[in-house]
C-alpha cells in the first residue's frame, strides 16, 4: 500500500514539474510575447502591433528587432532594435536592478488622429488605493540606458494657415548609471524643425541637456546641476529672423533636509547673437512633503525682438520697441495657500499688426502693484494692494486704486472693513483697440474715446458690494468694415448692480443709449435691463430688456452694412421686449420675447436704377423658450407692399415647437414651417425702374409665385416646393430684338437642400408656351443631386428628359434679332510665329464631378425627326467622358462615344467614334443646306468616324489630327448643282461623255479617307477611295486634299462605263476599254482634279486634259489651245466666242475634225508654247477654286 502512494505521489509530483517547466519555456519565450502579449497590447491600443525576432527570458532579458506598432502604410511607432537586461529576482531583496536599456532606431510618427484613436481606445482610469502604511523605499540600479538615433514628428494637416510640423530628426541619450545614494549623470543631444502655419518656419541645429546629480536613499535627489544649451537656430518667426539666436537654461538646487530643496539660481535667458535679449531669474526654497515654496522672481524682456517671436505665435503681433520688466514673490506656505506681489512695468507699448493693416499705436506706459492672497482652505481673498495705471504721453488715461486693505470671507460675509475699488478712464483712445480686433480683418475703429468712473463699494462689512459705472460714455465713435463706416456716434452707459452676501445680484439700473450725432441729441436706441438673480445654491432670478427705438435713425445708422438699400424715408416704429424668468434655474430658462418693425420705405438709389424704388416693409415675430429647453415660435410674417398693392411678397412663419437639446443632438427634429408668395407682381410697372442703357423698350408679364419651405436644425437642411409662373410675358429691346409674341413659362420644384452638402432635387419641371395656346414648345423634367460645397471628390448626379414632342424650330424662333449686315470677308489671318504674341489664356475647366443623363423622346426640327435621344456622359476635373450618345434621325440611327480632356482649354485632347446607319440625306440637306436640298436625295448605309488630336483651331487641326473616315452609300440621287460644283460636272462629265443630270443616279458606292501627319504628310487629306456607282457609269477616284489655306486637290477620278455606254462611246471616238471589270464597268478616260478648281482657264484645260486622255485629241495638235480659249469663252460668256456655240457643241465640233485635218492644224503652233498655255491653265484652275 505505501509503495502504491508512493508510485502516485511521485507520479503526481513528476507531471506537476513537468507542467511548470513547460510553462516556463513557454513563458519565456518570443513565442509567447508574440502571441499572447502583442494581442492584448494591440487591443488595448487599438491598432496593430507586429514585430520581427523576439528573445525573452522573464528572469534576464528581453529583446525585440524591428518593432511596429500602427498600420504597416502609416505607424506610429517603427523600433529597430529594442533590449533590456534585468535581474527579476533582486526585486525580492527590494532593489530594481537593470544592467542594460538599448533604444537604437526608433521612429515615432504623431498626428492628432492617432492621439485621437488612442485616446478613444485607452481604458478608463481606476483608483489607486493608498497604502496603509508608507512601503519601504526600494534600491535603484539601472546603468548602461542608451537611445540611439531617435527620431519624433508630429503633423497636423490642413492649408497653408492650419499646417504644423513638429521634428526631433535625430535624438541620442546616455545615462551610464542611476544608482541610490550615488551620483549620476544624464546627456542629451538633439536637434529640431518647426513649421507653424505661415508664422514660423524654423530648425535648431543644437540642442544639448546636461543633468548631474545625486539620488539619496528615499530615490530624491539631494544635488541637481542643469545645463540646456539651444543654438544653431536659422528660419524665421512672422518678420523675425531667427539666425543668430540661442538660448541658454541654468539650474542649481541642493538638498536642505529631508525633502526640501534650496533653489539656488535657474537662470533662463536669449540672446540675439551675443546680446542679452531676455532673462529670467528665480531663486528660494521648495518643498515636497507637503508641497511648499517661497520664490522670487525676476524678469526683463529689454526692447528687441523676443516680444516680436512670441506676438507672432500669439496671431501676427509685433511689439515694436517694447520693453518689460517685473520683480516679484511668491509664496505657497502650504497645500491649499498662495500668495503673490509684485510690480509690471511695460514700457513703449507699442503693438501693431501688419498683417491686418494696423498700425502701431501710440508708446504707451503700463504700472501695476499688487498684492493678495488666496486660501482654499478657509475661502478667503485677501487684497492688500492694487494701483494700476495706464499712461498717454504722459496722461493716465486708465487709473485703478484700491483705497485699503480688504479681506473676504467668500463663504460667509461680513467681517470685512469697508473699501473702495476705483476705475477712471479718461479719453482713452478706442482705436487702441484695432489690434485686439486683428482677426476682424474687415472691421476697424476709424475714431472714438471713453470716459467712464467704475466704483466698487464694499459695504456693511462685506455683505454689500455696490457696482456704480457712470460719468459719460463713448464719444465720436466712427466704425468702418469692408469700406462702408458707420458713425459718428455717441453711446451713453449707465449701471448701478448690487451683490447682496455674494448671494443675490440685483440690477436696479441698467441703461444703454445709441445716439447718432449727426441726427440730433435724441438717442436711436436703448436698452433698458432690470432684474434679480440669487447667485446661491443655483443661479435663479428673473431679467426683462426693454428695447425703445426711432426707427428712422437706426435705419440710417444701419444703411452702410444693409447692402444696397436707402433707408432715408419713411419713419419706422421699432419695439420689442425680452423677458427672463430664471426662477427655476439659469440651465432651463422662460424667455419670452416680442419684435417688431412697421413702416419701413426702402427706397434704392445705388442699384443702378433709372429712378427710385420705394417699398414699404413691416415684420413681426415672436416666440419664446420654456422651461426644459422648449422654444416656442408664434406665428409671424413678413411684409413687402408697394406697386399698388398689400402684400406683394408675403413671408409666414408657422406656429412650432422644438426641444433646445435637440438642436445639438437631434437637430433633424428642429423644424421651422414658412410659407412665401409673390402676388401678381406686373412687370411692366418694373419698366420705368429698368437702367436706360439696358435699352429694354418692353417689359410685360405678371408673376405668380407660392410655395413652402421646412428648415431643420441650425444650418442642416431645408426642404423646398414651389410653383412659379409669368403669365403673357413680352420684352423688347431699342435694337430691335424681341420676342416672338408673349410667352407663358412656369416653373414646379422640390429640393432637399443639405446645408453646406448636397442638396437633391426632387423635381424640377419646365413648362414653355405661348401664352394662349395649349400645344407647349418644351416639357422639360430635371431631377439630381448636387454638392454645394463644390466639392471636387463629391458626385454630382443631374437627369434631363423631355415629355412629348419638342418644337426646336418654334424655340429658334422665339427671339427675333435684328438683320445685320453681312462684314467683307477677310483673308485668314496668318498663323503666328512661335514666340509671338501671346494670347489670354483661357479659363481653366471647373474643378468637379458630374454624372449627366439626356434623355429626349421627340422633337423636330424643319424637315429632320429626332427621336430617342439618349445621352450618358461623366464630367470629372476636366475631362468629359461620353459613354454613350444615341439618336434616331428620320429612322437612320446616329451614335457616339469618346472623351475629351479640356484640363488644358487651349487645346483640349479628344478621342471620338461615331457611327450612322441608314441615314438619309434629304431631312439633313433640306433643313441646313435648302438648295442642294431641293436636288439631292438618297442616303448612307454605313459610316463611321474617328477622330483623334489635341485643339480645334486651325493650326492644332493640321498639326495634330488623326481622323479615319469610312462610309458606305445606299443611293444618290443629284438632279441638279450649282455653281462651281454643277459647272465641272457639267463641263467633265455630262456633256463630254453625253450624258445629263437624270443620268446621275447612284445605287451604289463608298467613302475611305485618312487625316494623319506622321504618315500622309502635312496638311493632306488622304482621300484612299471615292467610289460613285451609277447604271451608265462609274466614277472611282483617289488622292490627296489639302484641307486649310487654298483647300487644292491633287486627285485622279478614273471614269468606267456600262457596255452600252462604252460602245456608244467608242462610235464616237473615245479611247474606253473593250473588256470590263468585274462590275461590268469598261474603263474609261481619267478625269484629273488639280489645282484652283475655281479658275475658269482651269477648268477648261481640265477638259481639254480629259478629252487627250481620252485619245481624242492630242497634245500636240494646234486645235487644243483653241479649244481651251473655246471652252474658256463659253464659260465666261465672252462676246468674242462663238455666238451659237454652246459648250456641248463647241466639243463635238471639234470632236468631228478628221486625223488629216489634225495633221496639217498640229504644224500651225508651236509645241513648246501650248505646252505651257496647258501648264498655265491648270495651275490657274487650282488657284482659283481654293484662293491664293
Amino acid at each position: 500500500m505505501k509503495k502504491k502512494v508512493l508510485k502516485t505521489t511521485s507520479a503526481v509530483v513528476l507531471v506537476l514539474l513537468a507542467a511548470l517547466l513547460g510553462t516556463y519555456f513557454y513563458v519565456s519565450s518570443g513565442r509567447f510575447i508574440r502571441t499572447q502579449v502583442f494581442p492584448r497590447v494591440a487591443a488595448a491600443l487599438g491598432t496593430e502591433v507586429q514585430s520581427g525576432d523576439v528573445a525573452f527570458s522573464a528572469f534576464n532579458h528581453i529583446e525585440i528587432k524591428n518593432l511596429r506598432v500602427g498600420s504597416e502604410a502609416d505607424p506610429l511607432l517603427l523600433a529597430g532594435h529594442i533590449r533590456m537586461r534585468y535581474r527579476a529576482l533582486s526585486i525580492l531583496s527590494g532593489k530594481v536592478e537593470v544592467n542594460e536599456v538599448l533604444l537604437r532606431d526608433v521612429k515615432v510618427a504623431v498626428t492628432p488622429e492617432k492621439l485621437e484613436a488612442l485616446t478613444k481606445a485607452a481604458p478608463p482610469e481606476k483608483a489607486t488605493p493608498k497604502p496603509s502604511k508608507p512601503a519601504k523605499p526600494l534600491i535603484i540600479a539601472v546603468r548602461n540606458v542608451k537611445v540611439q538615433n531617435l527620431s519624433l514628428s508630429y503633423v497636423q494637416a490642413g492649408g497653408s494657415a492650419e499646417r504644423m510640423e513638429l521634428l526631433v530628426p535625430q535624438l541620442d541619450l546616455d545615462l551610464p548609471e542611476l544608482v541610490s545614494g550615488k551620483d549620476f549623470r544624464l546627456t542629451v543631444a538633439t536637434q529640431a524643425k518647426a513649421v507653424v502655419g505661415e508664422l514660423v518656419d524654423a530648425e535648431v541645429r543644437d540642442i544639448s541637456v546636461d543633468l548631474k546629480g545625486s539620488l539619496g536613499q528615499d530615490l530624491m535627489p539631494t544635488m541637481l546641476n542643469l545645463t540646456v544649451n539651444v543654438k544653431g537656430m536659422a528660419g524665421t518667426a512672422g518678420s523675425v529672423a531667427l539666425d543668430g539666436r540661442r538660448v541658454q537654461a541654468a539650474m542649481e538646487l541642493a538638498g536642505d533636509g529631508p525633502q526640501r530643496w534650496i533653489l539656488k539660481h535657474l537662470n533662463l535667458a536669449e540672446y540675439d547673437h551675443e546680446t542679452k535679449d531676455a532673462e529670467l531669474v528665480v531663486t528660494g526654497e521648495l518643498g515636497a512633503a507637503p508641497p511648499s515654496a517661497a520664490l522670487d522672481l525676476a524678469m526683463e524682456i529689454p526692447p528687441g525682438s523676443l516680444l516680436n517671436v512670441v506676438g507672432t505665435l500669439a496671431g501676427g503681433l509685433e511689439f515694436g520697441q517694447t520693453a518689460v520688466s517685473y520683480k516679484g514673490h511668491v509664496d505657497m506656505p502650504s497645500q491649499g495657500s498662495l500668495a503673490s506681489r509684485g510690480e509690471l512695468h511695460v514700457r513703449d507699448l507699442t503693438l501693431a499688426v501688419p498683417s491686418a493693416g494696423v498700425p502701431a499705436l501710440r508708446p504707451l506706459q503700463i504700472a501695476v502693484n499688487y498684492d493678495l492672497g488666496m486660501d482654499l482652505t478657509s475661502h478667503t481673498l485677501t487684497l492688500s494692494r492694487l494701483d494700476a495705471t495706464v499712461a498717454d504721453g504722459g496722461r493716465d488715461v486708465v487709473a485703478v486704486a484700491l483705497d485699503r486693505a480688504v479681506a473676504l470671507d467668500l463663504q460667509d460675509p461680513g467681517g470685512a472693513a469697508a473699501a473702495k475699488l476705483s476705475v477712471k478712464i479718461d479719453r482713452f483712445d478706442l482705436t487702441m483697440l484695432n489690434a485686439l480686433l486683428a482677426k476682424q480683418q474687415d472691421l476697424r475703429i476709424v475714431s472714438g474715446e471713453l470716459n467712464r468712473d467704475v466704483q466698487l463699494d464694499i459695504e456693511q462689512g462685506g455683505r454689500l458690494v455696490v457696482l456704480q459705472i457712470g460719468g459719460g460714455g463713448v464719444e465720436k465713435l466712427v466704425v468702418r468694415q469692408g469700406g462702408k463706416q458707420i458713425g459718428p456716434l455717441r453711446i451713453d452707459h449707465e449701471a448701478r448692480l448690487q451683490l447682496v452676501e455674494f448671494k443675490t445680484l440685483d440690477i436696479e439700473h441698467f441703461k444703454v443709449g445709441l445716439v447718432p450725432l449727426a441726427a440730433g441729441a435724441a438717442p436711436a436706441a436703448t436698452v433698458f435691463l432690470g432684474g434679480t438673480m440669487e447667485l446661491a445654491p443655483e443661479p435663479t432670478g428673473q431679467l426683462t430688456a426693454r428695447i425703445e427705438g426711432d426707427g428712422a435713425k437706426l435705419m440710417e445708422l444701419a444703411k452702410p452694412f444693409l447692402g444696397e438699400l436707402d433707408f432715408a424715408i419713411g419713419q419706422p416704429k421699432l419695439a420689442g421686449r425680452i423677458e427672463l424668468d430664471l426662477r427655476q434655474s439659469v440651465a432651463n430658462p422662460n424667455v419670452d420675447f416680442n419684435l417688431s418693425v412697421t413702416g419701413i420705405e426702402a427706397e434704392s438709389s445705388s442699384l443702378g436704377l433709372e429712378r427710385p424704388l420705394a417699398l414699404d416693409i413691416e415684420t413681426h415675430l415672436q416666440g419664446g423658450l420654456r422651461d426644459g429647453g422648449q422654444v416656442l415660435l408664434e406665428p409671424g410674417y413678413f411684409r413687402v407692399n408697394g406697386f399698388g398693392r398689400d402684400g406683394l411678397v408675403e413671408v409666414s412663419i408657422g406656429k412650432t415647437s422644438f426641444a433646445l437639446d435637440d438642436m445639438q443632438t437631434a437637430p433633424g427634429k428642429v423644424e421651422v414651417p414658412l410659407t412665401f408668395a409673390v402676388n401678381d407682381l406686373d412687370l411692366a410697372k418694373l419698366l420705368p425702374f429698368v437702367p436706360n442703357e439696358a435699352g429694354i423698350a418692353k417689359l410685360a408679364g405678371i408673376v405668380k409665385l407660392n410655395g413652402a419651405t421646412t428648415m431643420t436644425g441650425p444650418g442642416q437642411t431645408v426642404r423646398l416646393d414651389a410653383k412659379a409662373a409669368i403669365e403673357g410675358l413680352d420684352f423688347s429691346k431699342r435694337d430691335g430684338t424681341a420676342l416672338a409674341g408673349p410667352l407663358s413659362p412656369s416653373l414646379d420644384l422640390a429640393l432637399d437642400y443639405a446645408v453646406g452638402g448636397v442638396a437633391q432635387i426632387n423635381r424640377m419641371g419646365v413648362v414653355l408656351q405661348r401664352t394662349g395656346e395649349r400645344e407647349p414648345l418644351l416639357l422639360l423634367d430635371v431631377a439630381g443631386s448636387f454638392d454645394t460645397g463644390m466639392d471636387p471628390d463629391v458626385k454630382n448626379v443631374v437627369s434631363a428628359s423631355t415629355r412629348g414632342t419638342v418644337l426646336l424650330d418654334e424655340l429658334e424662333k422665339l427671339v427675333v434679332r435684328p438683320e445685320r449686315k453681312e462684314a467683307a470677308p477677310q483673308a485668314p489671318a496668318p498663323r503666328p510665329a512661335p514666340g509671338g504674341e501671346k494670347e489670354d489664356a483661357p479659363p481653366p475647366p471647373p474643378n468637379l464631378w458630374i454624372a449627366m443623363g439626356i434623355d429626349v423622346a421627340r422633337a423636330t426640327y424643319r424637315q429632320m425627326v429626332i427621336e430617342d435621344f439618349t445621352v450618358e456622359a461623366e464630367y470629372r476635373n476636366g475631362k468629359l467622358d461620353l459613354s454613350k450618345g444615341q439618336l434616331l434621325l428620320n429612322g437612320g440611327l446616329l451614335e457616339a462615344k469618346g472623351t475629351v480632356d479640356l484640363r488644358d482649354p487651349k487645346k483640349p485632347d479628344y478621342d471620338v467614334v461615331a457611327s450612322a446607319t441608314n441615314l438619309p440625306f434629304a431631312p439633313m440637306l433640306s433643313s441646313f443646306m435648302p438648295k442642294a436640298g431641293r436636288f439631292m436625295s438618297g442616303g448612307l448605309k454605313v459610316a463611321s468616324i474617328e477622330l483623334k488630336g489635341a485643339g480645334f483651331d486651325m493650326a492644332s487641326l493640321q498639326d495634330n489630327l488623326v481622323a479615319k473616315v469610312t462610309a458606305q452609300l445606299d443611293r444618290l440621287v443629284v438632279e441638279q448643282l450649282e455653281g462651281t460644283a454643277g459647272r465641272l460636272t457639267d463641263l467633265l462629265l455630262l456633256s463630254l461623255f453625253n450624258m445629263g443630270w437624270s443620268d446621275m443616279n447612284f445605287v451604289g458606292g463608298g467613302l475611305d479617307l485618312a487625316v494623319d501627319k506622321a504618315q500622309f504628310g502635312d496638311h493632306d487629306i488622304h482621300l484612299q477611295q471615292l467610289r460613285l456607282q451609277a447604271p451608265l457609269f462609274l466614277l472611282d477616284g483617289s488622292g490627296s486634299l489639302q484641307f486649310g489655306g487654298a483647300w487644292t486637290p491633287d486627285l485622279e477620278i478614273e471614269t468606267g462605263f456600262s457596255e452600252g455606254k462604252a460602245a456608244s462611246l467608242r462610235s464616237g471616238g473615245f479611247d474606253i476599254a473593250m473588256d470590263g471589270d468585274a462590275s461590268g464597268y469598261h474603263a474609261g478616260p481619267t478625269i484629273p482634279l488639280k489645282g484652283d478648281l475655281t479658275n475658269l482657264r482651269n477648268q477648261a484645260g481640265i477638259a481639254t486634259a480629259v478629252l487627250a486622255s481620252a485619245g481624242k485629241i492630242s497634245r500636240k495638235d494646234a486645235q487644243t489651245a483653241d479649244l481651251a480659249n473655246q471652252v474658256l469663252g463659253v464659260l465666261k460668256g465672252d462676246k468674242d466666242a462663238d455666238a451659237g456655240a454652246t459648250l456641248g457643241g463647241i466639243l463635238n465640233r471639234v470632236l468631228d475634225k478628221s486625223p488629216q485635218q489634225e495633221k496639217k492644224e498640229e504644224k500651225k503652233k508651236d509645241e513648246k508654247k501650248k505646252e505651257d498655255e496647258t501648264t498655265k491653265a491648270i495651275g490657274n484652275l487650282l488657284k482659283g477654286i481654293f484662293g491664293d
